[in-house]
């Protein structure tokens, strides 16, 4: 009954959201120790270069230039809007290594908020979303090889894919509601943008149709409102294709201009290789996945690190504890599946891809780019099993006797995993 009251203040779930926000920022915040790797270590400098030396017209003029560039086909794969560009006012970003990953972390962060406040708006229960937001933090694999850990790295790519396509989710949902087609409108462009940022894009119409009916309750009200957000990739998918062909063209001869080798993202087809490839991607959508594979073990852990992970763990055991009415068994399995599907998906885009087919690739130590938008799907996963064992927990007799240490001990591990990560991420 005092946990009841307690919840029921007006400051409660304000603050919640605020300790939730300030210890995830700061636990994740130490991804700044990760030195720079990959793609990183070629663009980064020579981009910071070109925009500190270039007028700020000019380089205006550059970026929509590269824009015609890829509307016109001349390009082998069509991204136009990929981050960051090779020319573009973002690379005021890539001369400084904190700036440099405290910028990824607010893209990463805008995420994790939009994201929660999808699942808020789709289950109808804002309670929910808030314990989203508090659970979101802790599903990132922190520590990585920098060259493969897209939380640390190619400027933000994933998260800048993610986030239109979070936002054609809210606008489809919207639709709904209003009936406005401006909102239909709004959903097609951002999912042209996010497919139009990168590949994995496209594969986001399945979550978005999974939260849609959620929302609506009828599958067939869910694929009515998917329609604007599937236009929006249709129309990417032609310019892809477009693009392709006039490579194509331009590699036999028949038409006139320079060839971009496309071979790494053009799929192969090998059974056993996908297999192989789309489990280990997945498995790299865990937060602890790289640790345990890696052997890697904390080194000395400060009380920053425990502080960052009992705050952490303390808000989003709040959040669980405080919700009051759980989604039934359809809602909570439609959340379970959105989720999978976040996770599933763009790994197996990656588990199609014949550069990362390779022996020497498939490693269980390490995810490649798409492995932080998975530990999005890892996060509404973890949310729907929690939600089901809350369910069953609250109808057994021991329940308000025991609930307390349930809730302890939930709040010791996931304080733990913050602890580790920390502690390991500051000695790799």
């Amino acid at each position: 009954m005092k946990l009841q009251k307690i919840t029921q203040k007006r400051w409660f779930w304000p603050l919640v959201c605020a300790v939730s926000v300030v210890f995830g920022w700061w636990y994740l915040s130490i991804v700044t120790c990760a030195p720079l790797g990959g793609d990183d270590e070629l663009i980064n400098l020579q981009n910071y270069y070109y925009i500190t030396h270039t007028s700020f017209g000019q380089s205006v003029l550059d970026y929509l230039g590269d824009l015609w560039e890829q509307f016109s086909l001349q390009n082998g794969r069509f991204r136009p809007f990929s981050s960051p560009p090779v020319r573009g006012l973002t690379s005021w970003f890539l001369g400084d290594l904190v700036g440099y990953r405290l910028y990824i972390l607010a893209w990463t962060y805008a995420d994790i908020v939009l994201t929660a406040w999808l699942v808020g708006k789709a289950s109808r229960s804002k309670k929910l979303g808030i314990a989203c937001l508090c659970l979101l933090p802790m599903m990132f694999s922190v520590w990585q090889d920098s060259t493969g850990n897209s939380l640390y790295s190619y400027g933000a790519l994933v998260q800048s894919t993610l986030l239109p396509a979070l936002v054609a989710g809210l606008a489809v949902l919207r639709w709904q509601d209003t009936g406005h087609k401006r909102w239909a409108v709004l959903a097609g462009y951002c999912m042209f943008q996010c497919c139009a940022t990168f590949e994995i894009g496209f594969t986001y119409i399945v979550p978005i149709f999974g939260l849609a009916w959620l929302y609506t309750d009828k599958a067939r009200d869910a694929l009515r409102l998917s329609i604007p957000a599937l236009l929006g990739e249709c129309v990417t998918l032609a310019f892809n294709m477009g693009a392709r062909l006039m490579n194509t063209l331009r590699a036999a001869g028949i038409l006139e201009g320079s060839v971009s080798q496309i071979e790494g993202i053009s799929p192969n087809f090998d059974l056993p290789a996908i297999l192989r490839t789309w489990a280990m991607q997945m498995s790299a959508g865990f937060p602890l996945n790289a640790m345990l594979f890696g052997k890697m073990r904390p080194g000395k852990i400060y009380p920053v690190d425990v502080l960052c992970g009992v705050m952490v763990a303390g808000a989003a055991v709040a959040a669980l504890a405080a919700l009051d009415k759980l989604p039934n068994k359809k809602q909570n399995l439609l959340l379970f599946l959105s989720g999978l599907a976040m996770l599933s998906a763009p790994a197996l885009l990656i588990g199609l891809s014949p550069k990362y087919q390779q022996p020497g690739q498939v490693d269980w130590r390490h995810g490649y780019i798409p492995q932080t938008v998975e530990s999005f799907g890892v996060g509404l996963m973890a949310l729907a099993v929690l939600v089901m064992l809350l369910r069953r927990a609250r109808g057994k007799s021991w329940w308000p006797g025991g609930r307390a240490v349930l809730y302890g001990l939930l709040a010791v591990c996931m304080a733990g995993s913050v602890v580790w990560q920390r502690a390991a991420t500051r000695s790799a």
